[in-house]
């Protein structure tokens, strides 16, 4: 592993080495051999651009991402540099060990999942707090481009991504990550081992996305392919609310909740937002304590069948804030 830099833009070299490596380490585990014996990172001109790229065994990354003044350590701080050398090596497989047809749905296969890479990465490397961080902006990019984009919107599975890097980039990030929740990441990197193995290097017919979801939803059990369509199939957003909340304090030193919600399902559409009639799907309740930062001190999982619910429950911390969906697993 070599990086090519100016002298003076050392700052995020070692955190770009630590990126490589990171995301080396966990594709190696999960899916497949790394397929060179060397990757160079070489910094070139902002004059150029300021992005980076993925090629065999070499990754240009602009002077950008060398000069970042980053503070990882701070509360809403993300090692940018970090997470963008594990996006980029996790091309390596995705889009170099896979690679898919020149179709719609191209970039789920390797920009979503680079990007959910990358996020997986980040969770093992600076933990679950920075990772909902970077959920969270993914999570408000792709709503805020989403909710004012006039034009229709392609699902997931067969988006071509073009000039709104957010389908594939953040949406598609958040829907491989909710995945992972429902069915477990060593389940979920099971599937997409086996789906790497069926296809490696493989030439024309290339693979495509729907052979990528293929692989996924068989690993997908019945009460959870809702999943599937929702977030890959379609275009599903939420809009929930919580109506009322209630705590008391039992004698036994619990402390009882009750919570009233509303929960909206809309399907977007070139005519704008359809509602559309709940079925049975699961979300989470976040309930936080006092001391409770970015992550619920519990979280509950609840079935819904119908557009209102009332939940009733006992915790043993006195509660301060409940949140629907707290890791940010629907687009809400």
């Amino acid at each position: 592993l070599a990086v090519y830099y100016q002298p003076t833009h050392f700052s995020n070299v070692a955190h770009m080495i630590n990126g490589v490596k990171a995301c080396l380490a966990y594709c190696e585990k999960n899916y497949s051999k790394y397929q060179h014996k060397q990757l160079n990172v070489v910094e070139y001109a902002r004059s150029v651009g300021d992005y980076a790229q993925s090629f065999a065994g070499f990754i240009p990354y602009s002077e950008l991402g060398f000069m970042l003044d980053i503070d990882s350590t701070g509360v809403r701080g993300l090692n940018l540099p970090f997470i963008g050398a594990a996006h980029e090596m996790a091309h390596q497989w995705w889009g170099m060990q896979v690679i898919p047809a020149d179709v719609n749905g191209s970039k789920l296969v390797t920009e979503s999942m680079a990007e959910y890479v990358a996020l997986k990465v980040l969770q093992h490397a600076y933990g679950n707090e920075k990772a909902l961080l970077y959920l969270e902006k993914a999570h408000n990019t792709y709503l805020q481009k989403c909710i004012n984009d006039d034009t229709n919107e392609l699902p997931l599975i067969i988006n071509t991504g073009n000039n709104k890097a957010h389908i594939p980039y953040q949406k598609g990030m958040l829907a491989l990550n909710t995945m992972c929740y429902y069915l477990g990441e060593k389940n979920l990197n099971k599937a997409l081992k086996n789906y790497i193995n069926m296809v490696h290097k493989q030439q024309a017919p290339y693979t495509t996305s729907i052979q990528l979801i293929n692989g996924i939803k068989q690993a997908t059990p019945d009460s959870l392919k809702y999943l599937i369509k929702d977030l890959f199939e379609d275009v599903i957003l939420y809009d929930n609310k919580i109506l009322k909340s209630n705590v008391v304090k039992l004698k036994n030193g619990d402390y009882e909740v009750e919570v009233e919600m509303q929960f909206n399902k809309l399907r977007k559409s070139e005519n704008g937002f359809k509602p559309l009639p709940m079925q049975d799907a699961f979300f989470e309740l976040g309930i936080y304590d006092e001391k409770s930062n970015a992550l619920p001190t519990l979280i509950k999982t609840i079935k819904i069948a119908k557009q209102h619910s009332r939940q009733k429950f006992v915790v043993k911390f006195k509660p301060s804030k409940i949140v629907i969906d707290p890791l940010l697993l629907m687009l809400d």
